[in-house]
């Protein structure tokens, strides 16, 4: 099976994000390759931290069963 994109979705989606994509890769093009690199390392780093933090918090809050 096929998964697909309605029109009025793409139009959403463009009308949304269409400027910030433009300005994202401005932005982007500022940087070389090892610092895109570093950036991204440096985000999947921190997103494992969140995730990290989140089930810790998610196990504080479970009841003990004593």
């Amino acid at each position: 099976m096929l998964l697909g994109v309605t029109d009025s979705a793409k139009e959403l989606g463009g009308s949304f994000f269409g400027p910030l994509i433009g300005h994202a890769v401005d932005v982007l093009e500022t940087f070389t390759a090892q610092q895109l690199k570093t950036i991204g390392e440096f985000l999947t780093k921190m997103s494992m931290a969140v995730e990290t933090t989140r089930a810790d918090q998610a196990g504080a809050h479970e009841p003990s069963g004593d």
